[in-house]
């Protein structure tokens, strides 16, 4: 089985990715075109990417720096996370800049 494509496109970009700098990440899912697109400084790492995976509606907690493995917290995430955002609708690159420049007004 292969990586979920925002994991694949995040470990082929981050070999250019500089070591103690803050880097901006947006994944943006459309459920409309069931396609995902990774942000990296604002910039798509790729073309949208199909998602092949089933959607779900969560119940739980939206939980940020960890991974959920067998029913349980795991994989937590090195390094620190800001400014985090989670939006119901579909982002644009115009959107993700003011996210960006913290400048937004959503």
């Amino acid at each position: 089985m292969s990586a979920p494509p925002s994991r694949d496109a995040a470990q082929a970009h981050s070999a250019a990715l500089a070591i103690n700098t803050w880097t901006h990440l947006a994944g943006v899912y459309d459920a409309g075109t069931g396609q995902a697109t990774l942000y990296v400084n604002g910039t798509a790492t790729a073309d949208p990417t199909p998602v092949t995976a089933p959607q779900w509606n969560a119940a739980g907690k939206f939980t940020v720096g960890q991974a959920w493995v067998n029913g349980a917290a795991g994989q937590p995430l090195t390094g620190d996370i800001d400014d985090v955002y989670a939006f119901q609708e579909v982002l644009g690159v115009d959107d993700i800049a003011l996210l960006m420049a913290d400048e937004s007004t959503f």
